[in-house]
């Protein structure tokens, strides 16, 4: 056995000689490089069972309707002649390709420099290889081995482990994986791989976990690389990242690159977003695609399977092993009855359809935030379309009309739209037409400017134009109304009440859905032209644009809010005329003005509801919208709606134009500011139980310091009123 005491030397002389040499194509490096096959097991997926029999028919069931051939099975001490030793011979006599990850226990990894932890593994080895030798495609040796707390490796250790592995699998011909990099971490790549040059015992694949959630979404650059404001220029997506590591395995002579594991946790997309499955469904197909135009990698395997966080499948459980799953996947938890379906299990299932086998052809050119990959697939052409969270891209932008009636479209989850969508918006589209059809390309694609969209399940968007109006409004995505003109500005002032419920720099009120009178009602809100220092407009979005992007960014965010309808600007000039903006009707009755107004006038409730119930549920209100990155700005208490539902207490945001949204947490100067204006109709016992209350949700620490904004804030509305009364007596007759 090689002495490993000093591998961190030939680890860093690898980096040094790889890093230098590398040729570096700044411009296009995030691109793909060329047209490339998509193989038919190009995806995998990383599977597991449980001691009940029946889970065994369960995943087998599964695995059938995902149509994938290629599975990764987790194996290690414990394994044999137990469940996943069970599960592994079903596998086989099934017909799947299997691919066992051989994993040492934390402390057999640990002990490693020890002879009796080596015998150990060389027995483990012998076992698995004598029975499995013939059956398997490839083994992989390395459990995110640059996670010492994960899997018990050092880079010693590791190598150990690998080069007893490696004498092994050479004497049974079997193809050796490693070395299972976990994230994009590329000098352990390059300094593992180089220490195995050294010895002569480099593996056949290149294995890794492409873990890219860092950047949120998978087309993103990656901000912990260089940073954010340098995120741009290294241009480090998930396509970078593969054709570099692909760069790898061409340096050290390696034929195969294979993404071993991937998947988005849901409790980092839910920071952020709303309706948490739905967006992993999203960022799946989009990773999908990405890795297949790549270039950069040979197969990829999806995984768990089964899991609480990041499975296809929810366990029902709330449990999380203490080593993540990324290391060690060797059991699929809760019990069959309780297993759930996520939307992400079919989106998988919609990419291994369209995408595997194929033949990549080209990314579409487009703007930033619009994205268009081409591939051909038997006798299919197809396209893959999307833009990045939040935007929208008409699709008459985009293709010709006569392209449009002629392809099938196909949503992220591969049901059959009955037509193409008008608009591509962050959840993909597959438009797919006869391989000799003529696809007619507009020549500037691009996303909408400055308009955002939300994700909506059961709806699309559509554009309304007329000589005078131009608008957004949602429209069901089942079927297209007859007549969508109702929303117009002209026949919604035809419908307005003689009771407005608000007469002041904006007219608001409320009719019945012209859409659908048996749908409840919606709210109209008419913004005045601005007339006055109409210069300092020029730049600015229309209001009603303002509300229609803050109530889409809510939506998004999963923060209660009026659902949008519509928005319509005037063709004459968008930012100083009037405008209108469309929501649903809220079911409350109430504000928390009128809460906070009665606990300061001595009350101990309010509509039932007791007063720290209320303080409880607004902190944890306060902390969520907070905590999802929305500055609302204007966080009067008349703009936080109160429903009280059989005992529960739910609030939502209105006049959303104000607000500001950012990709974090905001600070707590801004946190702050939002406190100090819903708390103003308090009295100060009350204002400080809640502030109490709020900063304890976030960990913080109350200092009295913080009460500094709230003593400002009650100046200048005493300062706001006075003036009022003095211009009112003034005007007095």
């Amino acid at each position: 056995m090689a002495n490993y005491r000093s591998a961190l030397t030939p680890f860093v002389i690898s980096n040094l000689k790889y890093f230098p040499t590398l040729k570096w194509d700044f411009a296009r490096g995030h691109l793909p490089a060329k047209a490339h096959n998509v193989g038919r097991e190009f995806f995998g997926i990383c599977a597991a069972s449980s001691p009940d029999p029946a889970c065994d028919d369960y995943v087998m069931e599964r695995l059938r309707e995902l149509r994938v051939g290629s599975v990764r099975v987790d194996f290690t001490y414990s394994s044999f002649d137990s469940y996943p030793e069970r599960f592994l011979n079903r596998l086989l006599l099934s017909g799947f390709k299997i691919y066992p990850h051989l994993v040492l226990p934390i402390e057999e990894a640990r002990s490693m420099n020890t002879e009796t932890a080596r015998m150990r593994w060389r027995h483990f080895l012998t076992h698995i290889l004598d029975r499995y030798a013939s059956s398997v495609e490839m083994v992989e040796i390395g459990s995110t081995c640059n996670r010492r707390r994960w899997s018990g490796f050092s880079i010693g250790s590791y190598l150990q482990a690998w080069e007893l592995a490696y004498h092994a699998a050479v004497r049974k011909n079997v193809a050796l994986a490693g070395p299972n990099v976990t994230d994009f971490e590329p000098l352990y790549n390059v300094g593992l791989l180089g220490a195995m040059e050294r010895r002569g015992i480099l593996p056949g694949i290149h294995s890794f976990n492409l873990f890219v959630e860092r950047a949120r979404e998978p087309e993103a650059f990656d901000p912990r690389i260089l940073g954010r404001r340098l995120a741009g220029a290294g241009r480090f997506n998930l396509i970078r990242k593969a054709r570099l590591l692909k760069d790898i395995s061409d340096h050290f002579g390696i034929r195969k690159t294979v993404c071993s594991q991937v998947s988005w946790s849901l409790r980092r997309i839910r920071r952020l977003a709303g309706d948490g499955e739905q967006k992993q469904a999203d960022y799946l197909s989009r990773y999908c695609c990405l890795a297949a135009a790549s270039g950069g990698l040979d197969k990829v395997y999806w995984g768990p399977m089964i899991g609480q966080r990041e499975g296809l499948i929810d366990d029902g459980t709330e449990e999380y092993p203490p080593v993540p799953r990324a290391a060690f996947y060797g059991k699929a938890s809760g019990k069959i009855a309780n297993y759930r379906i996520r939307p992400a299990f079919h989106a998988f299932q919609t990419s291994v359809r369209f995408l595997s086998p194929a033949r990549f052809l080209r990314k579409i050119p487009s703007h930033f935030g619009l994205e268009i990959y081409e591939f051909v697939s038997g006798e299919q052409r197809i396209h893959v379309a999307w833009t990045t969270d939040g935007k929208g891209a008409r699709t008459s932008d985009c293709y010709h009309p006569s392209t449009l009636a002629a392809a099938a479209a196909f949503s992220r989850n591969g049901e059959r739209m009955p037509r193409c969508p008008e608009m591509i918006c962050e959840s993909p589209v597959y438009l797919v037409w006869p391989l000799n059809a003529n696809v007619s390309l507009e020549t500037d694609q691009h996303p909408l400017s400055g308009i955002r969209f939300c994700r909506l399940p059961d709806a699309g968007f559509r554009t309304l134009q007329t000589a005078r109006w131009s608008g957004i409004c949602v429209a069901q995505s089942d079927h297209r109304p007859p007549d969508l003109s109702v929303l117009l500005p002209e026949r919604l002032a035809e419908a307005s009440p003689r009771r407005f419920l608000r007469n002041g720099r904006n007219i608001i009120w409320s009719i019945p859905d012209p859409r659908d009178t048996h749908a409840g009602s919606i709210v109209v809100k008419r913004f005045r032209a601005a007339h006055s220092a109409a210069i300092l407009w020029k730049s600015k979005q229309s209001k009603a644009l303002r509300s229609w992007n803050g109530a889409n960014e809510l939506v998004r965010r999963g923060i209660n809010t009026p659902r949008p309808i519509a928005f319509f600007e005037s063709n004459k000039n968008s930012t100083t005329s009037e405008s209108y903006f469309l929501c649903e009707q809220s079911a409350a009755r109430f504000t928390i003005r009128q809460a906070f107004t009665a606990f300061a006038g001595g009350e101990a409730s309010f509509q039932g509801m007791p007063q720290a119930a209320i303080f409880q549920e607004t902190a944890k209100f306060l902390s969520c919208i907070h905590a999802r990155g929305v500055y609302f700005r204007d966080l009067s208490p008349g703009n936080l709606l109160l429903h009280i539902n059989d005992g529960a207490v739910e609030l939502s945001l209105v006049d959303t134009s104000r607000a500001r949204f950012r990709d974090s947490p905001i600070p707590l100067n801004q946190r702050l500011s939002d406190l100090k204006r819903v708390c103003h109709p308090l009295h100060w016992r009350g204002r400080l139980e809640l502030v109490e209350i709020y900063m304890a949700m976030n960990n913080r620490s109350f200092g009295k310091w913080m009460l500094v904004p709230f003593f400002g804030y009650d100046l200048k509305h005493s300062l706001k009123n006075r003036v009022k009364i003095r211009i009112g007596r003034a005007t007095e007759p």
